[in-house]
């Protein structure tokens, strides 16, 4: 790979991931296959109802769904360690989590303006959804970046560790349930401040794994 800038990287990666694995598109279709699914089986007032719980726990399974973009095909293809001999681990995990991020935010984005028009979606439903779930999708990216980095590192009986992505994000799906049913107003400030704290967290968790895959 020819040497590139530190931002050159970070462009080159969300391109990567979307012409390779097509990320985007693969969230949105199931994001929207999902939808689809449930409003074909439910009624207009049964979902206009239960619309944002059902984005709520399907982001979660979206993002499980694209774990195994992070870190485990390059792993395997050997284009992570032609990676660490040009750019440093922790700029590796922040440039692909930037990358997945990206991505998962373009098909949220997408997909909420498709539901609002197939679920007739209010203002405040909808001013509700951009408040939280960009919150939720930084969160279960950083936490997921890190479980896939151990993954790779540990190498057998990796998958177990996955299981831990639901106990991680469990008070962030809690503080989402409380906002949308009013009891929480300040759940949207805490979710940042969250994201602030625990997102370089994970970086720097996912950098030194990463830095130690081909030593374990």
């Amino acid at each position: 790979m020819k040497k590139i800038s530190f931002p050159g990287y970070i462009y080159f990666e969300i391109l990567w991931v979307n012409r390779n694995y097509y990320l985007a598109w693969h969230a949105f279709i199931l994001l929207c296959f999902s939808h689809i699914t449930l409003a074909l089986i439910g009624s207009k007032e049964e979902l206009n109802n239960l619309s944002q719980l059902i984005f709520l726990l399907l982001l979660p399974l979206i993002m499980l769904n694209l774990q195994h973009y992070f870190y485990k095909e390059d792993f395997r293809s050997g284009r992570l360690e032609i990676l660490l001999s040009l750019f440093t681990p922790l700029q590796i995990a922040i440039t692909r989590y930037l990358a997945i991020t990206c991505s998962v935010l373009l098909a949220f984005a997408g997909n909420l303006l498709l539901s609002s028009l197939l679920f007739s979606y209010n203002i405040t439903q909808i001013n509700n959804l951009i408040l939280t779930l960009p919150n939720l999708i930084l969160t279960c990216c950083a936490y997921l970046s890190l479980l896939n980095a151990a993954s790779c590192y540990f190498k057998t009986n990796s998958h177990h560790l996955i299981a831990l992505f639901f106990p991680l994000i469990m008070p962030c799906l809690i503080l989402i349930g409380l906002y949308f049913n009013e009891a929480f107003p300040s759940a949207p400030y805490l979710l940042l401040a969250i994201n602030l704290f625990f997102v370089p967290i994970c970086w720097l968790s996912a950098s030194y794994l990463i830095s130690n895959i081909y030593h374990s």
